[in-house]
């Protein structure tokens, strides 16, 4: 099934008001290391940083 155009502008639309970008910059052969074993391991980067940030969230939390 594919999506359609209206489907896309909206997802588009919804991202805007809802999401942002949390990024950070690191020398490119530790990048290449880094996607090389979430492959491996069958994750991304995205996926490992969101967890280590929950559990910092949950760690250093004052609520």
């Amino acid at each position: 099934m594919s999506i359609t155009e209206a489907q896309k502008r909206a997802t588009r639309k919804w991202d805007a008001e809802n999401m942002t970008n949390i990024c950070i910059r690191v020398r490119k052969e530790y990048a290449k290391q880094v996607h090389e074993i979430c492959h491996a391991n069958n994750t991304t980067a995205s996926a490992i940083m969101k967890e280590a940030i929950e559990r910092f969230i949950q760690e250093h939390s004052t609520q």
